[in-house]
């Protein structure tokens, strides 16, 4: 919630969801992502497009701003990482 609170309402303040734009969204996203955070970047998202997409579902929004963001387009995708077990372990 403090990541929430932090990352993403810091940002919207008292907007109302329903003037949220996708600009918006990913102006914010791109804020956490230059100040280092890739993966709390892709959380932010994550948390989004379900409160987005809860919205939608619910009638309460008729779109989603977040709609086909993907944490790589805003430099947030998680690199990968090398493996730590041989192919014959993984057998």
């Amino acid at each position: 919630m403090r990541g929430l609170e932090y990352d993403l309402l810091l940002f919207i303040g008292d907007q109302a969801v329903t003037t949220i734009t996708y600009d918006q969204v990913i102006s914010i996203l791109e804020i956490i992502v230059d100040r280092g955070a890739k993966t709390q970047a892709s959380k932010v998202l994550s948390w989004a497009r379900q409160t987005f997409a809860f919205g939608v579902r619910r009638r309460r929004l008729q779109s989603d701003p977040a709609a086909g963001i993907r944490s790589r387009d805003v430099g947030a995708g998680e690199k990968s990482r090398d493996r730590y077990l041989s192919w014959g372990e993984l057998e």
